[in-house]
This record gives structure tokens, sequence and C-alpha cells, in this order.
């Protein structure tokens, strides 16, 4: 889920084809991994109540590298997963991916840092967007915490490493 959302949220934002095409490869990348994650959990899951949940691990894929076969001792003449799974996470996954903002997939969790020197004064940055200065903030991305995206903020927008201390207000 995490490499769909950053994939997705590349969507979002970019203008370049290029970037674009690339992004759409990672979201198929990431539908084939979840429907052999998905294939694997069934096989497990119905070999466990057999009491045969052990077994060898096996992945069959089609010389492109796609993955059309996954379970823990897949017999020769297993049917696999239906390849249509991860076509119909990708449809599904595109359908969320809006412009802009609308399309940073998070739930829209955004993070400020208030950082301070020994001085009294605190950092404020000028926004390329807007041009208004402001303490440095950011969007939350998927898979990690606030006191992370904090640290990835402000590194990012002005080069310096901080160390959360506290949350102020949720």
């Amino acid at each position: 889920e995490s490499l769909a959302g950053i994939a997705r949220t590349g969507l979002g934002f970019t203008e370049s084809l290029f970037e674009r095409e690339r992004y759409e490869e990672v979201l198929h990348i990431a539908a084939d991994i979840a429907a052999a994650a998905q294939a694997l959990r069934r096989s497990i899951t119905s070999r466990s109540g057999t009491g045969d949940a052990g077994g060898t691990w096996k992945v069959r894929a089609d010389e492109n590298g796609k993955v059309t076969e996954a379970g823990v001792g897949v017999q020769e003449d297993a049917a696999g997963f239906e390849g249509g799974a991860a076509d119909a996470l990708v449809t599904e996954w595109m359908r969320s991916v809006g412009r802009g903002v609308a399309g940073y997939v998070t739930p829209k969790v955004a993070v400020g840092a208030v950082v301070g020197n020994d001085a009294g004064e605190i950092l404020l940055i000028q926004r390329a967007d807007s041009g208004i200065w402001l303490y440095p903030t950011g969007w939350a991305d998927i898979g990690y915490s606030a006191s992370e995206v904090v640290v990835k903020e402000v590194k990012e927008e002005t080069g310096i490493l901080v160390e959360p201390v506290r949350l102020i207000a949720v």
C-alpha cells in the first residue's frame, strides 16, 4: 500500500509525461506485489485448514517477470491467481488520483515544525508556492510518523537536521 501511495501521489503532482509513465509502472508493480501477497494468503489459509500449513513457497513469473502464480506447495496444475486481480487494483488506485493537493495520497495530515535556537529566535522560511514567511510545513507521507515527517520537512526545506522535542497540537 505504501508503494502504491507513493505512485499515486506522484501521479497527482507531476506535469511530466515521462514521470507519469514511471509512476504508472510503479503502480502496476505495487499491484502485482499486492496480488501475489493475496494469493499467498489464500494459499496459506486454505492449507492451514487441512493441518498442512507448511510446505515450499513457490512463485511463478512470466518472461517479463510478472508474477503469474504464487502459493505454498503450488502443484504443477494449480491455477494460480487471476491475472485480473492486479489490473483491478491498478484501476481502483488510478481512480483515487487527483491533481495537486487533492492527489496527495494521505489522510491529508499536515505537520509544522516550530524550530527555535538558544537566542529565542524561531526559524521561518519563505514558501516557494506563495511567498509567505512561515515555519517549515508539509504533508504527512504514508508509513511515516509525525515526528519523522517533521524531521524530513525541515531537512528538505532548510538543510537543518532537527530533533523533535514535543508535540504542540493536533
